[in-house]
């Protein structure tokens, strides 16, 4: 096979690997299409990859602000069972409010962003009253401020993250959402997602014995997805038949 002079071989054994990359280059280009698609559709911009060092952050535990997938999001909310009118949704490390506009696209009660740098909240303001008139959810509050000074609310159920801290300041939040829990015991799903390389979870696994890891995985080269539950624990061996769980079979 190799004998062959006319070319014949070389140019089979290249037209595979010619195709994976046409067929890779134009997935790309719809996922870029469809993340254009929904930023026009809400009227927003929140697409963008800004260090928050120069707008005067100055904490090294925080990283920088990049964009979620709306894709990716919506990959994940497939997974999670909302009860319309009941559960309350906390981005933490909102940024210029992109996910805030997506979970509220969903039947929550309500939708909370919580962003230190206050250039990204006055951003993230004005981002979701464009989308406002599209948004499912109407009620949306910000909270400008450091995290670990961020009130738990008693009845906060599914919170998210996009990387937005290292582990020390993880621990903390993740501390105040533990001792929210045990003062208001209630059902919590919590979604972990980082680049591969900033599993700033892995520091402090030890620490998260409280929580039930139901899934981690790969959502692409780009994301690594962890998902937590909490249940509150049973006296005795009663169990409520009717208790609905949060996540999707």
């Amino acid at each position: 096979m190799i004998q062959a002079t006319d070319g014949s071989l070389v140019q089979n054994s290249i037209q595979p690997a010619k195709r994976n990359f046409v067929v890779r280059a134009l997935r790309g280009l719809a996922r870029q299409a469809i993340e254009r698609w929904e930023e026009w559709r809400y009227g927003i911009y929140t697409e963008a990859n800004i260090g928050i060092k120069e707008l005067g952050v100055t904490d090294p535990g925080c990283h920088h602000y990049a964009a979620f997938s709306y894709i990716r999001f919506r990959e994940i909310m497939k997974k999670i069972n909302i009860s319309p009118g009941k559960d309350v949704f906390a981005d933490i490390g909102s940024g210029l409010g992109r996910v805030v506009v997506m979970a509220a696209s969903y039947p929550f009660r309500k939708v909370i962003g919580v962003e230190i740098c206050k250039e990204f909240d006055t951003i993230a303001r004005a981002n979701i009253e464009k989308a406002r008139r599209r948004l499912v959810c109407k009620n949306i509050e910000l909270f400008c401020g450091d995290a670990r000074e961020f009130l738990i609310p008693k009845d906060l159920s599914v919170v998210f993250f996009w990387s937005p801290f290292d582990d020390k300041i993880l621990s903390a939040v993740f501390e105040r959402l533990h001792q929210s829990l045990q003062e208001s015991p209630r059902e919590m799903t919590i979604i972990f997602t980082c680049p591969p390389d900033h599993h700033d979870l892995g520091k402090m696994k030890h620490e998260l014995h409280w929580l039930q890891e139901l899934e981690n995985t790969a959502l692409s080269s780009h994301v690594t997805m962890v998902l937590f539950k909490y249940s509150p624990p049973r006296s005795g061996s009663a169990k409520n038949s009717t208790s609905e769980s949060r996540l999707r079979a």
